[in-house]
């Protein structure tokens, strides 16, 4: 029996049905191991007129010793840097599960964490994952602005901790 084409709005649902089960994947992939890794960022670009801590999560010259923030109850550490520029921006480049963000900052300046990816048909591809093991994920913002320019996801939800706004 001839099966009768697929209705615009039929098409629709089950693109909606494949990004969730996209999300699900993920999701499940990145659930809490066990395994985690605290990383303080340590890159500073400095020019005669500012500085910029910007650069690519990813890039492991971007961080202390080499350790790249990563896993359930892992922390991210951006605030041991002093920089002039108005604003440092870290891309994501892939995933990241991570269980504490912190951002500040020794002088007024912000801090944005941006998706490397722009596909909204794929809004999970550069997603930041908050996951511990116990409690809730810590957003610590003691700066002016962390933005997160990312999709967020997480089990636990999240406190946000410090003055500065998110």
């Amino acid at each position: 029996m001839k099966q009768p084409p697929a209705t615009p709005q039929h098409l629709k649902m089950m693109n909606s049905a494949l990004r969730l089960a996209f999300l699900l994947l993920i999701l499940l992939a990145t659930k809490p191991s066990g395994h985690a890794a605290d990383g303080v960022w340590t890159n500073l670009v400095a020019t005669t007129t500012n500085s910029t801590a910007s650069g690519s999560w990813t890039n492991s010259a971007n961080w202390q010793n080499g350790v790249i923030a990563t896993g359930a109850d892992g922390v991210a550490d951006f605030s041991t840097l002093n920089f002039s520029n108005l604003s440092s921006t870290v891309t994501l480049d892939a995933p990241q599960l991570i269980g504490t963000l912190i951002f500040a900052n020794g002088s007024p300046a912000n801090w944005i964490l941006n998706a490397s990816s722009g596909d909204p048909a794929a809004p999970a591809s550069d997603a930041l994952t908050l996951a511990v093991s116990s409690g809730s994920p810590i957003i610590n913002v003691s700066n002016q602005t962390a933005i997160i320019n990312a999709s967020v996801f997480g089990l636990e939800g999240f406190t946000k901790a410090g003055f500065g706004t998110l």
